[in-house]
């Protein structure tokens, strides 16, 4: 992210300032702020600083940021408004591969709680694939949108996969699971002529 800034150039004011980007708690506090990164002045009187948000910044919708020199130790208003940090999407697993037997419905797929995103809300898309385990996937049959899947009773070997999205940051997809049909067994009966009484 890159952010714009400018400064009043005095009579003073020593061209290798270092302005330092720091980031507020979630709630907007600067009580402990953690620097992002830093810049150094010139005659401009106008810069940018670029900076990532660390990996492992709490998710929430009030940070702001700010700038300070190290010239005069001051600090810049905060932004004007909030700022939402998201965090990848984790823990999103499903229950394991099955086997069934052909003309019976297969197991419930119950997946894990997913955690991460904006930390409270979730969309699911369950899909299938009947090609691989890592390829052809479409949304799968039925009622696909919600934390399970009922996969019913499948006609052929069936790989299941599940896409979690919250937030702004990219959806996380599951390792797929697998469903096979067993043929179901046969009973021969040998013919007999005998009679008994």
């Amino acid at each position: 992210v890159t952010v714009p800034f400018t400064y009043t150039l005095k009579n003073n004011f020593n061209f290798k300032t270092n302005f330092t980007l720091q980031l507020s708690s979630s709630s907007g506090s600067f009580t402990n702020p953690l620097s992002l990164a830093y810049g150094t002045g010139d005659a401009s009187g106008s810069q940018t600083i670029t900076f990532t948000i660390p990996p492992n910044t709490p998710a929430g919708t009030g940070y702001r940021i700010r700038v300070i020199s190290d010239f005069t130790g001051s600090a810049s208003l905060a932004n004007g408004s909030n700022i939402t940090i998201t965090v990848p999407v984790t823990n999103n697993s499903v229950t394991s591969s099955q086997t069934v037997c052909t003309g019976l419905a297969a197991a419930m797929l119950n997946g894990s709680v997913p955690a991460g995103g904006n930390g409270t809300s979730y969309a699911y898309l369950w899909e299938q694939s009947t090609t691989s385990a890592t390829t052809g996937f479409s949304a799968a049959a039925g009622t696909n949108n919600t934390s399970t899947y009922n996969p019913g009773v499948l006609t052929r070997n069936t790989w299941f996969r599940r896409t979690v999205t919250s937030g702004a940051c990219n959806p996380n997809v599951s390792a797929s699971i697998s469903i096979s049909l067993a043929p179901v067994p046969t009973v021969a009966v040998a013919s007999t002529s005998n009679v008994l009484c």
